[in-house]
């Protein structure tokens, strides 16, 4: 998902809400959002990979729970 399509979703949700992230696609646990940093991203497989320091990878946003 890309930033702006990420925006485009939460500017539809009540502004009032708290951000809370599930640790897996199956919603088998949960935890508030704790922060957020810029990084660089080297996809292993369509579903998981690793930040990378290596600036030729793709920019990405990576958001930190609180557990």
């Amino acid at each position: 998902m890309l930033i702006k399509e990420l925006v485009k979703k939460l500017q539809e949700q009540d502004q009032n809400a708290i951000v809370i992230m599930s640790c897996d696609g199956e919603g088998n646990n949960f935890s508030p959002l704790s922060d957020l940093e810029s990084s660089h991203y080297l996809a292993e497989s369509t579903c998981n990979g690793e930040l990378s320091t290596d600036i030729t990878d793709p920019l990405a946003v990576v958001l930190y729970p609180i557990n």
